[in-house]
């Protein structure tokens, strides 16, 4: 949608634990998407 749209996206984050929820993105399944569309993916953690 955003190409379709102009727009260029150039990274991804996911987050391996946040302080709240310790919700976790699971990268197995966003670090293909980043390799298919040549976008940097950023992981952040709260813990470890």
């Amino acid at each position: 949608e955003d190409r379709a749209r102009g727009l260029i996206p150039f990274f991804m984050l996911a987050t391996l634990g946040t302080t709240a929820t310790c919700a976790v993105d699971s990268l197995r399944e966003l670090g293909p998407i980043c390799n298919r569309e040549f976008i940097y993916l950023h992981a952040d953690a709260a813990y470890g």
